[in-house]
């Protein structure tokens, strides 16, 4: 748990001292910041492991826990009020934040060093109070048979997607105007190709592996 604690500790740190060294926005700009903020911030492992860290520790607890840590029905309501107030400020924030700052912004250092851990939490909880019987119709939404072809290649497609985008943006000869409808015709472009191409790397990559030798 120290070690843990400590690595928590340095992505959160880490993260919030990029953002106000280089003074960062809280999203990906379209500003000459752009360029920092992918190569200094965005790609860097030591800015982005703490969703990883807190999902090994949650699985951790899930297969050594004994016995279940909701014990009354009001610690489960408590747990979902500020668990669904956490997702919404971590969703709202961004468009309060949502310029460049001038100079080193402590609200801005502390969203980046902060979002993904705190959103990484409020996940946990969900599987938390699922796995304990107070997941509700979000448990029932969550184990419907649809996501269970999704589920098998989701790991595909979170490596492959971002081949098609780069691939597609650096073939572009021109800049791309900005409409609804042209984003939402390359939205479901690279999600189709997502989807077929993650289908045939499960199949003939990953699956062979996992058949009994």
């Amino acid at each position: 748990m120290v070690v843990a604690g400590g690595l928590l500790l340095m992505t959160i740190v880490a993260s919030a001292i990029i953002t106000a060294h280089l003074q960062l926005p809280v999203f990906q700009p379209s500003t000459m910041t752009s360029e920092n903020y992918v190569l200094y911030y965005y790609v860097k492992p030591y800015t982005r492991y703490g969703p990883f860290l807190i999902g090994i520790l949650t699985g951790i607890y899930l297969t050594a826990k004994k016995n279940p840590l909701l014990k009354q029905w009001w610690q489960a309501a408590l747990g979902w009020l500020c668990c669904l107030s956490l997702l919404a400020l971590l969703v709202g924030l961004p468009y309060i934040l949502k310029e460049t700052p001038a100079n080193p912004s402590v609200p801005h250092a502390l969203y980046q060093g902060l979002h993904r851990p705190l959103w990484a939490l409020a996940v946990t909880w969900i599987i938390l109070a699922c796995e304990e019987g107070y997941g509700g119709f979000i448990k029932r939404f969550l184990s419907l048979t649809f996501w269970v072809p999704l589920s098998k290649i989701s790991f595909a497609c979170y490596l492959i997607h971002p081949v098609f985008i780069i691939l597609y943006i650096g073939f572009q000869e021109t800049p791309i105007h900005y409409t609804d409808i042209n984003f939402m015709y390359l939205f479901l472009g690279h999600l189709v190709l997502t989807l077929a191409v993650s289908y045939m790397l499960t199949v003939l990559v990953e699956k062979p592996y996992l058949l009994p030798k």
